[in-house]
């Protein structure tokens, strides 16, 4: 039964915390975490990389268009990540925005060296 999960156990108590001084408190918590995790490397076990795949995804291409296709969830995303490598190794190269992208996404995360 749906309502007994912890998702609905919380609802009430979660949606009561509506006001605009419980948002800024609860962006400010997630950027605090966020934060946190970036800088202890816990974040690579916390991150969903594969949300934000999902997302690029959904604006590279029109996958109902795509002939064969079949919502599957994550499997989809996944054969088409492997299907990508795996024409890149082929033909040993790698698309410039794509490498631009990971070199965005290395810098963004990167932790930042100590100061001498």
């Amino acid at each position: 039964m749906p309502d007994s999960t912890s998702w609905f156990k919380k609802l009430a108590s979660e949606s009561a915390r509506t006001e605009e001084s419980h948002i800024d408190q609860l962006l400010a918590d997630g950027f605090t975490l966020a934060q946190s995790q970036l800088n202890d490397g816990s974040w690579r076990t916390h991150f969903a990389g594969k949300e934000i795949f999902r997302d690029i995804g959904s604006r590279i291409c029109d996958r109902t268009r795509i002939t064969g296709y079949i919502p599957k969830g994550v499997e989809f995303d996944v054969d088409l990540a492997k299907v990508i490598a795996a024409s890149q190794v082929a033909s040993s190269s790698i698309p410039l925005d794509l490498s631009a992208l990971l070199a965005a996404l290395k810098r963004r995360i990167a932790p930042t060296p100590p100061a001498s």
